[in-house]
């Protein structure tokens, strides 16, 4: 190779690669020397987190209604989705089972509140938002889920979802939730979910 072709190569390679040095070695062959540093120190954590006005909000506490109700008829039966969710718009005071109280798995700061907070029934609002249809029952229309009544009115659904009032840690970063789903006397589905926030995403754990 004549030298006026060896340095077409060079300038070449400088243009394709401007971070590095690039020269010919005595056979004809480039070389190739980088002045990059690499830098080893890692990059920072990156934690999101909702504005406090948010999380004390009520908007917050539909925010973890609508993702319990998602993950319990949409996640676990994805593919087979409920067509219609009928939703009691009053919420339910449940007794939490002893195995629970006793377990360990939900702080009694929390259990504290979640008693609290079911005092007294609230009502609920249709500000779910999530991807499932849904339908509020008022308390004071409420209809049997086995009667032919609520079959003709709600030929979709598969029962009434009852949901209890939430109970919170203190920096509202877990809570207890109870639901379930009711199809008649002897019909239907309970549990008592602990759902945990980080980062802006919720995960779900029943008890």
């Amino acid at each position: 190779m004549n030298k006026q072709n060896l340095l077409a190569i060079t300038i070449a390679s400088l243009m394709l690669y401007p971070g590095c040095t690039k020269y010919p070695t005595s056979n004809g062959t480039v070389t190739t020397s980088s002045s990059a540093q690499v830098s080893a120190t890692p990059q920072p954590t990156i934690t999101r987190s909702y504005p406090q006005e948010f999380v004390q909000s009520e908007n917050y506490e539909y925010a973890i209604y609508s993702y319990l109700v998602g993950e319990l008829f949409w996640g676990e039966h994805y593919g087979d989705p409920y067509d219609l969710i009928v939703i009691n718009e009053q919420t339910v005071n449940p007794k939490i089972p002893d195995g629970i109280l006793s377990s360990g798995a939900v702080s009694k700061e929390i259990l504290d509140d979640f008693g609290s907070q079911n005092q007294q029934p609230r009502i609920l609002k249709g500000q779910f938002d999530m991807k499932l249809i849904y339908k509020m029952m008022s308390k004071d229309r409420y209809i049997p889920p086995d009667s032919d009544e609520f079959k003709k009115k709600y030929p979709k659904a598969k029962g009434i979802l009852n949901l209890s009032r939430i109970g919170f840690s203190e920096d509202r970063k877990e809570a207890l939730v109870y639901a379930e789903i009711v199809c008649g006397d002897n019909c239907g589905k309970s549990g008592y979910w602990l759902i945990t926030e980080e980062n802006r995403l919720f995960n779900i754990k029943r008890l």
